[in-house]
């Protein structure tokens, strides 16, 4: 079977072409029988190298990443078995593929802020823990970390996803570089800072509830950009 036929070469997408799209199309399906190996084509693109795809792909778990021909094929020889193209795939967003193919998960779907007032620019970051689980007032903008939602008072996913989604709140994409999240995308500023914002503030904070000012944020913005500036030897 002819994996990569002229017309889905025609129809694919360049790489990052998507990137914006929280519900991306999906294009095509390749699979290795009596495996686990799935992929889901997002994107496509000609290197020196060869063609890399840009999608989901499902083995022990679901990840979104880079898949080049080559490597299809040497995992084709590993398990000894033929990769396949599903015939019967119609494009469709990610969402829908999903739901058909039975990948949804239990995890919430994007979410506004659940605390008033919305979390931006000279306003507070609150958290409360309530019996249905924890609230905010972030928005749930990207999933990257975690897929089950915000926490905080430790250093894992939870806090990790509630301090990306934070500083992708103060600094959206705008036309600048980018980087990918499990689903979606955030600016490079916003990607560069979560890590920092959430050991500084959301690791060891209070589980039950609390708030942290806007001036204490913007005091910690503006030192770690003036870091970031004197780093970069400006």
């Amino acid at each position: 079977m002819q994996l990569l036929t002229a017309e889905l070469r025609a129809q694919l997408p360049g790489i990052y072409s998507q990137v914006e799209n929280r519900d991306p199309i999906v294009y095509t399906k390749f699979f290795i029988p009596k495996t686990r190996r799935v992929w889901f084509v997002i994107e496509g693109q000609e290197h020196d190298e060869g063609f890399t795809f840009f999608g989901y792909a499902k083995g022990r778990r679901l990840e979104l990443k880079f898949f080049s021909m080559k490597t299809l094929l040497a995992l084709s020889a590993a398990f000894g078995l033929p990769i396949q193209r599903d015939l019967r795939f119609t494009p469709a967003p990610w969402s829908e593929v999903k739901q058909r193919e039975g990948l949804e998960d239990k995890a919430r779907s994007f979410e506004p802020s659940e605390l008033s007032p919305t979390f931006n620019w000279k306003q507070p970051l609150l958290w409360q823990r309530t019996p249905a689980g924890l609230k905010t007032n972030v928005p749930w903008l990207v999933k990257h970390h975690s897929p089950t939602g915000f926490e905080i008072g430790y250093a894992g996913s939870g806090p990790s996803d509630f301090a990306l989604n934070a500083m992708a709140t103060l600094f959206p994409c705008n036309g600048e570089r980018v980087e990918r999240c499990f689903e979606g995308a955030v600016s490079r500023e916003a990607w560069l800072l979560h890590q920092r914002f959430k050991f500084a503030f959301l690791a060891t904070a209070d589980r039950s509830g609390g708030r942290i000012e806007w001036e204490t944020i913007a005091a910690w913005l503006n030192k770690e950009r003036q870091n970031d500036h004197k780093d970069n030897g400006a």
